[in-house]
């Protein structure tokens, strides 16, 4: 990789020292919608998040002739369980440019050589996908993505970022399904590695990814896991989990509907204010039994939203949060809470072929986290 970077003027990989320098440069350059607005901060180590991710990860900068540094952007490389097999997939993320007319053209050549040449990089040369994903409320991004980038970007899946602020007091669960707190390690393995997800994770045959978690994700034997059992049978599960400890969100906008939201709630629980930090906890791994019954599904959903929230809650977070993919979506369990929803689309980045048409049998959505985001 470092080789490939060096035959494009500015660009090179970031090391350990330039840490800071990538903090403070992500300071600057928020996450933008037409209504929302998010500062990702990334102290005290702008690599901490990457290494949650995996092993395999690198970051490319892009500094103009005086040396200031006014782009940047990672590509993280992970296993992926895919059509009974394991395969390499590559997130495209945490892209930043400033003065654009200096920054753009030369990031868009340099990731389209990239793509086009990946077989002849080392560390590329096996992913088979390369992923990422837009806030849908920046209609520029979304008119330069999918009618004129020559990177090749082709719509996976449309998803909302589901926050979760507030249970309504006369919200009623009725169903026969139970809820079990911190079920063992083996029936969790066992009920992930029988329900696995497209571009989902490594767990047919092995432990190897929620060992990775354990080790690599800060706190994550801290929080609890939630499982639904139908009878004796497990039909959904959750891990929740913070990325607290390497990534922080602050909002500095927020839409109007939503301080409207955060206006009502403050009688009863505290919400952040614009400039604040947002504290949120996610529903990792959210995973449901393949082929059951929607109404149970629906059931499941609303089960875990109670008990989570609840935890949630106690333990001081604005907002429990997951993501909803429009196909196989969980719209009714949500009927009993106050919530806030942001759309997103989710990508594959290929210039040379479309990607969709190894998921048109898809049954299952993504295993794509957003609390990684």
């Amino acid at each position: 990789m470092r080789d490939f970077t060096s035959g494009f003027k500015g660009v090179s990989l970031a090391r350990a020292e330039d840490s800071q320098e990538l903090c403070d440069f992500f300071e600057m350059k928020p996450m933008k919608g037409e209504s929302l607005i998010l500062t990702y901060l990334r102290r005290p180590d702008f690599f901490g998040l990457l290494r949650a991710h995996s092993s395999r990860f690198f970051v490319l900068i892009l500094r103009n002739p005086e040396g200031k540094l006014i782009g940047a952007g990672s590509i993280v490389i992970r296993s992926a369980y895919h059509e009974g097999a394991l395969i390499d997939v590559a997130y495209l993320g945490d892209l930043r440019v400033i003065n654009p007319r200096q920054s753009a053209r030369a990031w868009r050549d340099f990731y389209l050589a990239l793509l086009n040449n990946r077989q002849q990089i080392q560390e590329l040369k096996d992913c088979r996908y390369f992923y990422t994903c837009i806030l849908e409320d920046n209609k520029q991004a979304q008119k330069a993505l999918e009618t004129k980038s020559p990177l090749g970007y082709h719509l996976f899946e449309r998803y909302q970022m589901v926050n979760v602020f507030y249970k309504k007091p006369w919200a009623k669960i009725n169903t026969a399904l139970t809820c079990v707190t911190h079920p063992s390690d083996k029936k969790i393995l066992d009920f992930l590695r029988l329900n696995p997800r497209p571009l989902g994770f490594d767990f047919e045959g092995s432990k190897h990814q929620w060992q990775w978690r354990q080790l690599n994700w800060p706190g994550f034997e801290s929080y609890p896991s939630f499982a639904i059992f139908q009878g004796e049978e497990m039909v959904a599960f959750t891990k929740l989990w913070s990325p607290r400890l390497v990534k922080k969100i602050r909002l500095d906008r927020v839409p109007v509907t939503l301080k409207i939201l955060f206006k009502l709630l403050s009688p009863w629980i505290r919400l952040p204010q614009s400039g604040e930090e947002f504290q949120v906890v996610y529903m990792s791994l959210l995973t449901f039994k393949n082929g059951m019954a929607e109404q149970v599904r629906q059931e499941a959903m609303s089960l875990l939203l109670l008990h989570a929230l609840d935890w949630s809650k106690k333990q001081g977070f604005h907002a429990l949060s997951f993501a909803d993919f429009e196909a196989f979506s969980l719209e009714p369990s949500l009927s009993g809470y106050l919530t806030h929803k942001t759309p997103l689309k989710l990508y594959f980045v290929d210039p040379a072929r479309d990607p969709m048409t190894d998921f048109l049998q898809a049954g299952a959505p993504s295993g794509f986290e957003m609390s990684l985001v």
